[in-house]
């Protein structure tokens, strides 16, 4: 068996023909073909963008690491790592000088057993056509859960959980425990948010405002009973909206970071605004007293 050979970066990318590249050993673009033959893969990290085109690759290449006995993984990256996306060799090209590791904290992350779940997912969910594999695996992502104790449909949890993709990516290493980045990437600032409020009237939508959008809409599913429902303050419409929606956005953000080992993210006796939310809760996940 012999061993296919990249440079140290071992950076990989997919093109819009779904075909796979990587920088060689001589520092040229190669196509690549290792999960169609015997070949070995050389030990190390490989990095890979978490962009949708890269599902398919993020999974395949975890899998077959995973068979082999060599110290190699799979380290994703957040798309804001490199923006310019439109060929293979630009986004290599990019990712493969960075100094990722030490120049871009929080936004590369090793795939594990858990993330892979949620790759997993994104590639069945932006595949399949029919057929109840998306439901399946799904139903094993670490917010299933959370999702069902929400209220929160399964599209409407799949499409939060791919504008999101790996939440440690938001955490700001000077504010760990504080959610602005991922705020204003929702567009719950009050700018931001206003916008979204306007729009199709007066407002042209950009991808922001639509992500807005997309709280206000679950939010706006939410049953009367629900613990996000209630913020606990007397507001105008707007900023009544705005509230459930940052509540929502971090209950989801902070039980994401939880279930992925980082403690201390999310406290119910904090967040919850009645004690009968808190006892749901515990009840659901277990208690503090338990």
């Amino acid at each position: 068996m012999t061993t296919l050979s990249f440079q140290h970066s071992n950076c990989m990318h997919t093109d819009e023909e779904g075909t796979y590249w990587y920088i060689n050993k001589h520092g040229k673009l190669d196509e690549f073909e290792g999960f169609s033959s015997n070949q070995a893969l050389e030990g190390g990290p490989y990095r890979i963008i978490g962009c949708p085109s890269n599902y398919r690759l993020i999974t395949e290449l975890y899998s077959k690491l995973g068979q082999q006995q060599d110290e190699a993984y799979v380290s994703v990256g957040s798309s804001l790592v490199c923006r310019d996306r439109s060929c293979a060799k630009t986004t290599l090209n990019c990712i493969s000088v960075l100094d990722v590791h030490d120049n871009l904290s929080c936004r590369w992350h090793r795939v594990t057993r858990i993330s892979f779940t949620t790759y997993l997912l994104l590639r069945a969910w932006r595949e399949e056509v029919v057929g109840d594999l998306t439901k399946t695996i799904y139903k094993n992502h670490c917010l299933f859960s959370h999702f069902d104790f929400l209220g929160v449909s399964r599209t409407d949890a799949l499409q939060l959980i791919s504008q999101i993709v790996d939440p440690r990516w938001f955490i700001n290493l000077k504010r760990p425990t504080r959610t602005q980045l991922l705020e204003a990437y929702f567009g719950l600032t009050p700018r931001l948010f206003n916008k979204a409020w306007k729009a199709g009237l007066e407002i042209k939508p950009n991808d922001t405002t639509v992500r807005a959008a997309f709280l206000m809409n679950v939010v706006g599913s939410l049953k009367d009973g629900s613990c996000l429902r209630h913020t606990g303050k007397s507001v105008d419409a707007e900023t009544e909206m705005r509230h459930r929606c940052k509540r929502l956005l971090n209950y989801v953000f902070r039980n994401w970071l939880e279930e992925l080992g980082l403690k201390g993210y999310f406290d119910p006796e904090k967040f919850f605004k009645t004690r009968d939310c808190r006892v749901d809760y515990y009840c659901r996940f277990g208690s503090k007293d338990a």
